[in-house]
């Protein structure tokens, strides 16, 4: 029995981006929990401007459910995160910056990843005390395994440039993380460089020809006064 997530930041160029939750439950997990599927509720994730895709039935049985917001600065980015969990995290204090401009910048994430009080912390007072328990409790109790057995959730960033420095794992400038479920806390710090060496090259030919044709106006201002300052002459000199 298990439920896997990976939430994603995707940052472009400019600072904006999309920041997305996929979540996929097994099929043991799907058997042992009767109408899982219509119980899901996404109005308030619709009304906060979340895009939900799912819940869609996998090969295997399982069900597979998507979530999506996008972000026009990192400000913004940094309160989607917030919306992802509360207090009880996982994701806690996440922010992201960058100085510079467009083409020469540092990136910088930091932030925890943190799990206070287990399932608890993926469920709300409501229907805690609706249910007695904390959702899903049961099925751990009866497959006599816990939370990090059953539950993982990657953290995946993908921020413009060159990694510089980082507490996750780098593969193809993508940084990961695995969110700790026994309540321990893991610090997320990355630093990238974005150099957009396109970018700055176009700049400096643009630059170029700009300067060539400024050379080249003053050529042929230089020209004419010439040209006509020799007219001027020719003409006040007497003819014999």
């Amino acid at each position: 029995m298990s439920v896997d997530s990976v939430v994603t930041l995707d940052v472009g160029q400019t600072g904006s981006g999309i920041l997305t939750v996929s979540m996929t439950a097994d099929k043991q997990v799907v058997d042992q929990t009767p109408n899982l599927i219509s119980a899901f509720r996404f109005e308030d994730a619709i009304a906060a401007g979340w895009i939900v895709s799912g819940p869609n039935v996998t090969a295997d049985g399982g069900i597979q459910i998507s979530i999506s917001h996008g972000f026009s600065d990192l400000d913004q980015a940094s309160q989607l995160f917030a919306q992802l969990g509360g207090i009880n995290g996982p994701f806690k204090q996440i922010s992201i910056t960058r100085k510079g401009s467009n083409n020469n910048s540092i990136y910088t994430l930091n932030g925890t990843l943190q799990v206070d009080g287990g399932l608890a912390a993926f469920s709300d007072a409501e229907l805690t005390k609706v249910l007695g328990t904390e959702p899903f409790a049961q099925n751990l109790e009866l497959a006599n395994t816990d939370l990090s057995s059953a539950m993982k959730i990657d953290f995946v960033a993908k921020l413009p440039g060159k990694t510089q420095q980082t507490t996750g794992l780098v593969a193809e400038n993508m940084v990961t993380w695995q969110v700790p479920l026994d309540g321990s806390a893991l610090l997320v710090t990355t630093t990238s460089k974005n150099t957009a060496i396109k970018a700055i090259a176009a700049q400096f030919t643009s630059l170029f020809f700009k300067f060539l044709l400024i050379v080249w106006l003053v050529g042929m201002a230089i020209t004419i006064v010439t040209i006509a300052y020799k007219r001027r002459s020719e003409l006040r000199t007497p003819t014999e």
